[in-house]
C-alpha cells in the first residue's frame, strides 16, 4: 500500500504543475461525471458487481485499494466485488453521507471523494454497521469517465455486542494468609484451587462460580491502593439477622453508611444493609436481598 500512495501522488502533482485548471473546466466535469457517480451508487445498493465495476478503467492498470489490500486490473476487481457481495445475494445497503467533493487536479483528471455508511446482516443474525471513505480517481478517455485508481477505507465499523458474565473479584491485601482467614472466618468463604502457580496469592468461592482473589504484595509492584467506600464488595444473605450476630461475636465492627456504629440501612427498596471493613479497610456489604 505504502508503494503504491507516494507514485500516485507524484502524477498528481506533476500533472497540477504543468496545467492549469479553470473552475468552468471542473463544473463541467462534474456535470459529467455525477450521473455516472448516481448510477454507480444505484448499481451498489442492487448488488450489481458488473454494472458498479462497469465505471472503472477496462485495463490491468487500474488500481483499487481497500485499507491495507491492493486490487490490481480490472478482473480482479470485479471478482472481487461478487465475492464481496456474495454474487448479488448479499443485504448490504448503502447510504451516502454529506454530498461528494469533486476536485480537478488536471484537465481531464477529476478526484472524487465522499463518506458512505453501510448496513448488512452477518451469518449469525446479527447487524454490522460500517462507515467508510473512498477517494476515486475519473479519466477522461475515449468511452467517457472511467475510474482508474480508487483507495477505500473504513472509517469506523460498529462492534459486535459481546455478552459478559461476572468471574471474579481482586484484592490487594498486605498479609494474604491473614485475609484469608477474615472470609474464611466472617463470611464463611471457601477457600478453592488457585489456578496460578504464582506465590502470594489465595483464591475463595464466592459461589455459583464467582470467586473472589485475594494477592499479596509478593505478585506485584504499584503504588498502595487508596481505599474508598464506594468501592466495595456487596454480598447477600437470607439470614440477615443471624449474620450481624456473627459479627458481634467476631468482633467485627459495622455500621450504616454514614459510618453510624451497629445502624442498619434501609434502601428504599425495603432491603437492609450494613457496611465493616476487612483486615486491609476494603469495604463489605451485605444485605437482606437474598430474603425472601
Amino acid at each position: 500500500m505504502k508503494t503504491y500512495i507516494p507514485c500516485f501522488l507524484l502524477l498528481v502533482t506533476s500533472l497540477t504543475a504543468i496545467a492549469q485548471v479553470r473552475s468552468d473546466d471542473l463544473a463541467a466535469a462534474r456535470t459529467e461525471i455525477l450521473p455516472l457517480f448516481e448510477a454507480m451508487q444505484a448499481a451498489a445498493n442492487a448488488h450489481d458487481a458488473e454494472k458498479h465495476v462497469s465505471f472503472y478503467a477496462r485495463e490491468p492498470s487500474l488500481l483499487f485499494i481497500i485499507n491495507d489490500e491492493a486490487i490490481a486490473g480490472y478482473d480482479a476487481l470485479l471478482a472481487k466485488q461478487r465475492q464481496w457481495w456474495q454474487n448479488g445475494k448479499t443485504d448490504v445497503v448503502y447510504k451516502l453521507v454529506g454530498e461528494p467533493d469533486f476536485r480537478m487536479h488536471a484537465p481531464g483528471l477529476v478526484m472524487v471523494t465522499y463518506f458512505l455508511t453501510s448496513r448488512r446482516t452477518l451469518p449469525d443474525g446479527k447487524t454490522r454497521d460500517t462507515r467508510f471513505g473512498i477517494s476515486s480517481l475519473w479519466q477522461k478517455r475515449a468511452e467517457g469517465w472511467r475510474i482508474i485508481y480508487a483507495h477505500e477505507s473504513t472509517v469506523s465499523q460498529t462492534i459486535e455486542r459481546v455478552t459478559l458474565t461476572f468471574n471474579h473479584v481482586a484484592l490487594s491485601v498486605a498479609d494474604v494468609d491473614r485475609s484469608a482467614k477474615f472470609y474464611e472466618r466472617v463470611l464463611n468463604l471457601s477457600e478453592i484451587q488457585k489456578k496460578t502457580k504464582t506465590e502470594g496469592v489465595r483464591w475463595l468461592s464466592l459461589g455459583e462460580g464467582k470467586e473472589l482473589h485475594l494477592i499479596s504484595p509478593l505478585y506485584y509492584r504499584g503504588d498502595a491502593v487508596k481505599i474508598n467506600k464506594a468501592v466495595h464488595l456487596a454480598l447477600t444473605t437470607k439470614r440477615f439477622d443471624d449474620f450481624l450476630k456473627l459479627l458481634d461475636a467476631e468482633g467485627v465492627a459495622y455500621g450504616d453508611w454514614q459510618g453510624n456504629a451497629r445502624k442498619i440501612q434501609m434502601r428504599s427498596d425495603g432491603v437492609k444493609q450494613i457496611f465493616f471493613q476487612d483486615p486491609d479497610g476494603y469495604w463489605i456489604e451485605v444485605n437482606s436481598a437474598g430474603q425472601d
